[in-house]
């Protein structure tokens, strides 16, 4: 009802298309004109994203590219005609699923300049005056501020870009605004909260106590004691399933399959129900499903983060420690065939066998069997030594002991080590983040991709230009507040850019870089944006600083660097 209701808003219908959405007039003079600005910068087209999707040195990690040729994620694409500044340029054109994109002015380019949220479409309809022309407005407070596209295609093509656009922008805005996916988010905040978590992990405690306090009493079937021990059960697995059930629901679908220690819980928790269900069928084997209780309190680890992390560096360590356990076990299946070749004769029932050979140099390399007949370095004879043996036991401890085992323990500890490194290392960004947020200015996210894209100066000077060409909406060569409001939110950035007017003369320095209208050309632009990035990198070293202050070394490092960072008396 809600896809039905919102594309009969947006025009779906014969009395939609007869009421005009205001726009500027179209005449005939400024069909597919290409603007002049635009074509001085054709030197920006062939960075890289045309031919691999992916601009490594041209900005396209912060400005985006549109979708490769022929992606499965594109519904519809072509060659469109996109009106800007009253003069309708060719660009290429992509609709997914969530996006309508738009490309940078230019038959070649798929970088993208524009990109317009299906979900925030208010209307989609072809234009009265021109039949070949569609137009699409967008809300006022959404990503395009409300701005009024009109988009020119092929007569033949019109219907079914305006058609798709409707139907994806009805489905897209379902989906962002319906009430499943609002319940969605309320519980999942309520279910990630610290209080839940803690509740959870509490009851998880109580539960594992209850399971050890039912092994250590082995209550009788008929006893009370037994029958209270099973309610309890029931009792904890009901609540079990039910919080599995809401993390489920908040974290439907991928979200919730993509975390390993959800699969953990859905494994334990469905166990232990189907254990529960079938206990009453007697049926042969089953019982041993009660087990997995035992495998609840593992469910505490996903709950508190310094148990996840110590989990997660052993599992992080099993491939490398594998392949040290391989040639650990290749090692002892040697032994074991020597001991068939050397002593088989001699004790039939140690080393008879590659099977018998192999427990008894187990208890031999437990230190479990030293004092019995297993390998009487002594003979009965005459009490002499057995040198054979001798050297066979020194070598077996010495390999598989002294050797290969500390291999094995080393490799543990390394990658043990350098996970919790990696971890540490994270939390250490999420800190300077959150310093970047309290300390910076708005520009920090783009800053922040600049300076992570770009190795040397020439690249980052042609990514400020490609930059500047596309907050430069209609080529007009110059910036100002506006198109930079409107521009810097539509970047590819993790957290949206949102400036404001005193954002705007803080930027350019009390407006100093731009005329007296407020406009600013490339050269004011790039040396703008080269100020904002020194210091944001003098921010950056200085947070630094602040957290490695235990670290002597480090933090006399990044006082140099600050200290040769700083302007010269020259620059101000």
């Amino acid at each position: 009802r809600m896809i039905q209701k919102r594309t009969n808003e947006m025009g779906d219908s014969a009395e939609a298309d007869e009421a005009p959405l205001a726009g500027p007039d179209l005449g005939s003079g400024g069909m597919l004109k290409r603007v002049n600005s635009i074509e001085e910068f054709a030197d920006l087209e062939g960075v890289g994203a045309e031919t691999s999707g992916k601009d490594m040195h041209g900005a396209g990690n912060v400005i985006g590219n549109l979708p490769p040729k022929g992606s499965p994620e594109c519904v519809r694409e072509g060659k469109l005609a996109v009106m800007i500044k009253d003069e309708l340029v060719m660009c290429n054109v992509a609709l997914t699923a969530n996006m309508l994109m738009l490309g940078l002015p230019g038959a070649k380019s798929r970088v993208r300049a524009d990109a317009i949220p299906l979900h925030e479409v208010v209307r989609c309809q072809r234009n009265t005056r021109e039949s070949c022309i569609f137009q699409i407005q967008t809300v006022h407070e959404g990503f395009n501020s409300g701005a009024t596209y009109e988009i020119s295609a092929p007569p033949e093509d019109v219907d079914g870009w305006v058609h798709d656009i409707r139907s994806l922008s009805a489905i897209s805005y379902a989906a962002k605004n319906g009430w499943v996916v609002k319940t969605q988010e309320r519980v999942g905040a309520f279910y990630q909260s610290t209080p839940c978590q803690a509740f959870v992990a509490f009851l998880i405690c109580v539960n594992f106590f209850i399971v050890a306090l039912d092994a250590q009493l082995q209550p009788p079937p008929d006893s009370s004691l037994y029958n209270t021990m099973e309610k309890l059960d029931i009792m904890f697995l009901v609540v079990f399933a039910v919080e599995l059930a809401v993390n489920l629901f908040s974290n439907w679908f991928r979200p919730f399959w993509k975390d390993g220690w959800n699969v953990f819980d859905f494994f334990v928790v469905s166990v232990s129900i189907l254990s529960e269900m079938i206990s009453d069928f007697n049926v042969p084997g089953m019982t041993v499903l009660r087990t997995t209780r035992a495998f609840r309190i593992m469910r505490l680890a996903g709950k508190l983060k310094s148990l996840k992390r110590i989990i997660s560096a052993l599992t992080s360590s099993i491939i490398p420690v594998a392949n040290a356990f391989l040639i650990l076990l290749t090692a002892g299946c040697i032994f074991c065939v020597l001991g068939v070749e050397f002593f088989g004769s001699k004790s039939e029932v140690s080393f008879g066998t590659f099977a018998r050979s192999a427990w008894t140099l187990w208890n031999v390399l437990a230190f479990g069997s030293w004092d019995d007949e297993t390998l009487p370095v002594f003979r009965k004879e005459d009490g002499t030594i057995d040198f054979w043996i001798l050297i066979y036991i020194v070598c077996l401890v010495f390999v598989m002991l002294w050797v290969l085992l500390q291999v094995v323990v080393a490799l543990l500890l390394d990658n043990f080590v350098q996970s919790k490194a990696r971890s540490d290392a994270e939390d250490e960004l999420e800190k300077l983040k959150e310093a970047e947020v309290e300390g910076g200015t708005p520009l920090q996210p783009l800053l922040r991709d600049f300076v992570l894209t770009f190795d040397t100066q020439e690249q980052l000077k042609r990514g400020i230009k490609k930059l500047f060409v596309v907050l430069d909406v209609g080529g007009e060569g110059f910036l100002d507040y506006h198109k930079m409001h409107l521009g810097l939110k539509k970047l590819n950035t993790d957290v949206r850019i949102v400036i404001s007017e005193e954002d705007w003369t803080e930027i350019t320095v009390h407006h100093t870089l731009s005329n007296a209208l407020g406009e600013m050309n490339l050269q004011q632009f790039e040396k703008m944006m080269m100020g904002q990035i020194k210091s944001y990198i003098q921010r950056g070293l200085t947070d630094i600083m602040a957290m490695n202050q235990h670290r002597i070394e480090n933090h006399a490092m990044l006082a140099g660097l600050r200290v040769l960072m700083l302007p010269k008396g020259d620059e101000g």
